[in-house]
């Protein structure tokens, strides 16, 4: 299989038509293709492989007058390109193969099914038809291994029964959860141009520009970790080699073994173009989608994410979207794999659609994230007017301060048996909100209402639906068909719009 040639990318035709093309189709046909047709995490992978050919084909573009022109090149570059390199996509023979070369120490047998992150004994998060020792097709194998290779999780990495495996970093798109953003326009090819970043705004950060992974022509890991630029390489990280994998020919198996060792954000202050980082309580970090109890859809931290100033150890957005021009509505597709440890717990998504270009306005997004914090605010009002339902309903008492008191007793898995009993309404409090987003919109760009000269957010439209919706996920939680439940609803809905005692800590 040669990943130039053969039709193993899902897409979407501008006609509506489903069919899976070619690299050379990518490029070819681009202007003809509307969309992927893959998860979030298969779309960030395959952008960054088509980004990668792309900027390789251009060397560039060099800065932005160069960017502003090299849409009419690109076709024929990248075929150009790949018409050169056709012999490093490929996926099986002896010599060099696509994203694969054999490791170096001892390296394990793996199954296929843990490219679709699927451990043996272990059930599918992604798609129930997995299973390990399986078959896979090859157009399957090309999608998952360049996903694996990008999300691939830290820890143990090869070994066998008679050796002990080694310990692999994370790869570069699993760091810390973190949304990635893609600038979206109407076809692929205006896709993939809008979201190249020039060779100047690389030379800025602390990144080196360095060449793709499939130009080292080598099946020896070893030849890649000699190579003291790679880490930080910003082609080399857009198709990274994480993990030494060689595919078995009856593709079923393949050897695993360590890869290259990339820079992360923590460490080395190193992060991706598509990335943001904000800073909080003096720490700089990542903005992602965090994890467990706390995951967030990417329209609570879009304030941080259409910051298009870019300092690459400060706070500031995804280097992309120095692409805009600032004056016109734009489109996003946000998304982020979210992780804890070695574990994929969920997959987030979101496509913002005419954004307006006052949102790239410190002013309006100091303002949106008002609008969130506020938001905030009335999440909390909401958890804690739950769990005063459920201990209202569990004992005798009949007053918020004597449920207060008990609650100050409770052990920690007591406590937390409440939070998990708030965490449902919570989500339909939130999934409420994302679709009244215009709402928020319209709070950061509009006029705060005043009352004798206080600014009043939660008169606005905004604030209201805040309400509306907490009073709806209060009343999907907690019931009040009998006596017992009446009380401990009106004692809940007290603590939940009555005057709150304070702004901020535990649930009670």
């Amino acid at each position: 299989m040669n990943l130039t040639t053969d039709k193993w990318i899902p897409v979407v035709w501008n006609d509506g038509r489903r069919d899976p093309v070619s690299l050379n189709d990518v490029f070819r046909h681009g202007s003809e293709i509307h969309d992927l047709s893959v998860r979030p995490h298969e779309r960030i992978a395959l952008m960054r492989l088509f980004i990668c050919i792309a900027q390789a084909a251009l060397y560039g573009p060099k800065d932005r007058n160069d960017w502003h022109t090299c849409g009419g090149r690109l076709p024929q570059a990248a075929l150009d390109y790949l018409k050169k390199w056709r012999s490093a996509f490929e996926m099986f023979g002896d010599g060099p193969r696509m994203l694969q070369a054999k490791g170096s120490g001892e390296p394990g047998p793996a199954e296929l099914s843990k490219l679709d992150f699927v451990d043996k004994d272990m059930t599918t998060l992604f798609d129930p038809s997995t299973s390990p020792g399986r078959r896979e097709d090859e157009d399957w194998i090309a999608t998952h291994l360049l996903t694996y290779q990008s999300f691939a999780a830290g820890g143990q990495v090869g070994g066998s029964m008679r050796s002990k495996p080694q310990t692999g970093k994370n790869a570069p798109c699993r760091d810390s959860s973190a949304f990635h953003v893609l600038i979206r326009r109407a076809d692929l090819l205006s896709t993939i141009c809008a979201n190249l970043v020039t060779r100047e705004q690389i030379a800025r950060t602390s990144l080196v520009w360095g060449r793709p992974t499939w130009e080292y022509k080598t099946t020896d890991i070893r030849d890649f970790v000699k190579d003291a630029d790679l880490p930080r390489s910003y082609l080399g990280r857009l198709v990274p080699m994480s993990r030494a994998i060689w595919l078995d020919d009856g593709r079923r198996f393949a050897m695993h073994a360590n890869g290259i060792e990339y820079h992360n954000f923590n460490d080395h202050k190193v992060r991706d173009t598509t990335t943001a980082v904000q800073v909080r309580n003096g720490e700089h970090s990542l903005v992602g989608a965090g994890a467990g109890d706390s995951v967030k859809h990417p329209w609570r931290e879009l304030h941080a994410l259409v910051l298009t100033s870019a300092a690459q150890n400060g706070a500031g957005g995804p280097l992309v979207l120095q692409n805009l021009d600032g004056t016109s509505a734009f489109d996003l597709w946000v998304g982020a794999v979210v992780t804890s440890k070695a574990k994929i717990e969920d997959l987030v998504e979101s496509v913002f659609t005419k954004l307006p270009a006052t949102l790239l306005d410190p002013t309006v997004q100091q303002a949106y994230e008002n609008g969130v914090k506020l938001a905030n605010g009335v999440e909390f009002r909401l958890r804690r007017a739950i769990a005063t339902y459920r201990l209202a309903l569990e004992t005798s008492e009949r007053d918020a301060g004597s449920i207060r008191a008990r609650y100050a007793k409770l052990k920690k898995s007591e406590r937390d048996r409440l939070g998990d009993i708030a965490e449902k309404a919570q989500s339909v409090f939130w999934t409420l909100l994302e679709t009244r987003l215009n709402l928020l919109l319209r709070f950061a760009v509009d006029d705060m209402p005043l009352d004798n000269g206080k600014a009043q957010p939660h008169a606005t439209d905004w604030g209201e639906a805040l309400w509306v919706s907490a009073r709806s996920a209060y009343e999907a939680a907690c019931g009040k068909e009998t006596s017992r439940q009446l009380r401990a609803y009106a004692i809940g809905l007290n603590e939940l719009f009555g005057k709150p005692e304070k702004a901020e800590g535990d649930i009670l």
